[in-house]
Protein backbone atom coordinates (compact mmCIF):
# COMPACT_ATOMS: atom_id res chain seq x y z
CA UNK A 1 0.00 0.00 0.00
CA UNK A 2 2.96 2.42 0.23
CA UNK A 3 4.53 1.74 -3.17
CA UNK A 4 2.70 4.63 -4.89
CA UNK A 5 3.83 7.09 -2.24
CA UNK A 6 7.38 5.79 -2.48
CA UNK A 7 7.41 6.30 -6.26
CA UNK A 8 5.97 9.80 -5.91
CA UNK A 9 8.58 10.82 -3.33
CA UNK A 10 11.49 9.21 -5.18
CA UNK A 11 10.56 11.16 -8.31
CA UNK A 12 10.21 14.52 -6.55
CA UNK A 13 12.94 14.07 -3.91
CA UNK A 14 15.51 11.64 -5.38
CA UNK A 15 18.01 12.18 -2.54
CA UNK A 16 15.47 12.07 0.31
CA UNK A 17 16.07 9.46 2.98
CA UNK A 18 12.66 8.28 4.19
CA UNK A 19 10.72 5.30 5.48
CA UNK A 20 6.99 4.65 5.45
CA UNK A 21 4.28 2.23 6.45
CA UNK A 22 0.49 2.14 6.33
CA UNK A 23 -2.13 0.78 8.71
CA UNK A 24 -3.48 -1.20 5.75
CA UNK A 25 -0.44 -3.46 6.15
CA UNK A 26 -1.70 -4.70 9.51
CA UNK A 27 -5.29 -5.47 8.45
CA UNK A 28 -4.61 -9.22 8.00
CA UNK A 29 -3.66 -9.41 11.69
CA UNK A 30 -6.67 -7.53 13.04
CA UNK A 31 -9.84 -8.88 14.60
CA UNK A 32 -11.86 -5.82 13.49
CA UNK A 33 -10.67 -4.67 10.07
CA UNK A 34 -9.87 -1.03 9.52
CA UNK A 35 -11.95 0.81 6.92
CA UNK A 36 -9.79 3.95 6.72
CA UNK A 37 -6.04 3.88 6.66
CA UNK A 38 -3.23 6.20 7.70
CA UNK A 39 0.19 6.26 6.11
CA UNK A 40 3.14 7.16 8.31
CA UNK A 41 6.12 8.78 6.65
CA UNK A 42 9.39 9.29 8.51
CA UNK A 43 11.87 11.82 7.16
CA UNK A 44 14.77 13.83 8.53
CA UNK A 45 13.78 16.93 10.53
CA UNK A 46 14.95 19.30 7.81
CA UNK A 47 12.60 17.75 5.22
CA UNK A 48 9.37 17.70 7.28
CA UNK A 49 7.86 20.94 5.97
CA UNK A 50 8.90 20.67 2.33
CA UNK A 51 7.69 17.07 2.03
CA UNK A 52 4.48 17.99 3.84
CA UNK A 53 3.79 20.91 1.51
CA UNK A 54 4.51 18.81 -1.57
CA UNK A 55 2.18 16.00 -0.49
CA UNK A 56 -0.54 18.50 0.47
CA UNK A 57 -0.28 20.01 -3.02
CA UNK A 58 -0.63 16.47 -4.43
CA UNK A 59 -4.02 16.11 -2.71
CA UNK A 60 -3.09 14.29 0.48
CA UNK A 61 -4.42 15.22 3.90
CA UNK A 62 -1.12 15.86 5.65
CA UNK A 63 -0.32 16.19 9.34
CA UNK A 64 3.29 17.21 9.95
CA UNK A 65 4.40 15.84 13.32
CA UNK A 66 1.06 16.60 15.00
CA UNK A 67 1.01 17.13 18.74
CA UNK A 68 -1.87 16.29 21.07
CA UNK A 69 -3.48 19.73 20.65
CA UNK A 70 -3.49 19.51 16.85
CA UNK A 71 -4.74 15.93 16.95
CA UNK A 72 -7.61 16.88 19.26
CA UNK A 73 -8.49 19.88 17.12
CA UNK A 74 -8.14 18.69 13.52
CA UNK A 75 -6.98 15.09 13.05
CA UNK A 76 -9.27 13.02 10.84
CA UNK A 77 -8.96 9.69 9.12
CA UNK A 78 -9.48 10.12 5.41
CA UNK A 79 -8.70 8.23 2.26
CA UNK A 80 -5.37 10.03 1.80
CA UNK A 81 -4.23 10.77 5.35
CA UNK A 82 -0.49 10.96 5.87
CA UNK A 83 1.26 11.62 9.18
CA UNK A 84 4.83 12.82 8.73
CA UNK A 85 7.16 12.26 11.66
CA UNK A 86 10.88 12.94 12.11
CA UNK A 87 13.38 10.10 12.28
CA UNK A 88 13.33 6.30 11.84
CA UNK A 89 14.71 6.54 8.32
CA UNK A 90 17.88 4.50 8.63
CA UNK A 91 16.44 1.13 9.61
CA UNK A 92 15.03 0.26 6.17
CA UNK A 93 16.74 -2.05 3.72
CA UNK A 94 18.96 -0.16 1.30
CA UNK A 95 16.73 1.73 -1.13
CA UNK A 96 13.41 0.13 -0.12
CA UNK A 97 11.93 2.95 1.99
CA UNK A 98 9.55 0.40 3.55
CA UNK A 99 9.56 0.27 7.34
CA UNK A 100 10.46 -3.21 8.63
CA UNK A 101 7.65 -5.03 10.46
CA UNK A 102 9.46 -4.81 13.80
CA UNK A 103 9.62 -1.02 13.64
CA UNK A 104 6.09 -0.83 12.26
CA UNK A 105 4.81 -2.70 15.34
CA UNK A 106 6.62 -0.41 17.76
CA UNK A 107 5.44 2.65 15.84
CA UNK A 108 1.88 1.35 15.93
CA UNK A 109 2.00 0.79 19.70
CA UNK A 110 3.46 4.28 20.11
CA UNK A 111 1.04 6.02 17.74
CA UNK A 112 -2.17 4.57 19.23
CA UNK A 113 -1.32 6.56 22.37
CA UNK A 114 -1.17 9.76 20.31
CA UNK A 115 -3.65 9.34 17.47
CA UNK A 116 -7.21 7.96 17.27
CA UNK A 117 -6.22 5.02 15.05
CA UNK A 118 -7.69 2.13 17.02
CA UNK A 119 -8.08 0.87 20.54
CA UNK A 120 -4.79 0.24 22.34
CA UNK A 121 -5.82 -3.37 23.08
CA UNK A 122 -6.43 -3.92 19.36
CA UNK A 123 -2.92 -2.65 18.55
CA UNK A 124 -1.46 -4.99 21.16
CA UNK A 125 -3.42 -7.88 19.62
CA UNK A 126 -1.97 -7.00 16.19
CA UNK A 127 1.55 -7.16 17.64
CA UNK A 128 0.74 -10.49 19.31
CA UNK A 129 -0.63 -11.96 16.05
CA UNK A 130 2.38 -10.80 14.03
CA UNK A 131 4.75 -12.33 16.58
CA UNK A 132 2.89 -15.63 16.38
CA UNK A 133 2.64 -15.58 12.57
CA UNK A 134 6.26 -15.47 11.52
CA UNK A 135 9.86 -14.73 12.06
CA UNK A 136 10.70 -11.31 13.32
CA UNK A 137 13.87 -9.92 14.82
CA UNK A 138 13.14 -9.68 18.52
CA UNK A 139 16.42 -7.81 19.00
CA UNK A 140 15.38 -5.05 16.59
CA UNK A 141 11.88 -5.02 18.09
CA UNK A 142 13.20 -4.65 21.63
CA UNK A 143 15.85 -2.11 20.66
CA UNK A 144 13.36 0.13 18.93
CA UNK A 145 10.78 -0.27 21.73
CA UNK A 146 13.44 0.86 24.18
CA UNK A 147 14.17 3.96 22.08
CA UNK A 148 10.43 4.72 21.98
CA UNK A 149 10.21 4.03 25.73
CA UNK A 150 7.47 1.44 25.35
CA UNK A 151 9.45 -1.70 26.18
CA UNK A 152 7.05 -2.41 29.07
CA UNK A 153 4.23 -2.89 26.55
CA UNK A 154 6.36 -5.11 24.39
CA UNK A 155 7.35 -7.32 27.33
CA UNK A 156 3.70 -7.79 28.32
CA UNK A 157 2.76 -8.68 24.73
CA UNK A 158 5.73 -11.03 24.39
CA UNK A 159 4.87 -12.82 27.65
CA UNK A 160 1.24 -13.32 26.67
CA UNK A 161 2.34 -14.61 23.24
CA UNK A 162 4.70 -17.13 24.85
CA UNK A 163 1.93 -18.40 27.15
CA UNK A 164 -0.41 -19.15 24.22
Amino acid sequence: PVRGLISLLEEEFPLLDFACWCTKQINPYMHHLLAKFVTFLHVDDEALRSVGEYLYNQGFEVFVNPGKAEVAKSFTLGDNTIVIRPGNVHETEEGSHITPIEILLVDLLYEVENLPLMDEAEAEEVAREVMKAGRISMGLLESFAKRRRIQHKLHAINQSTAQN
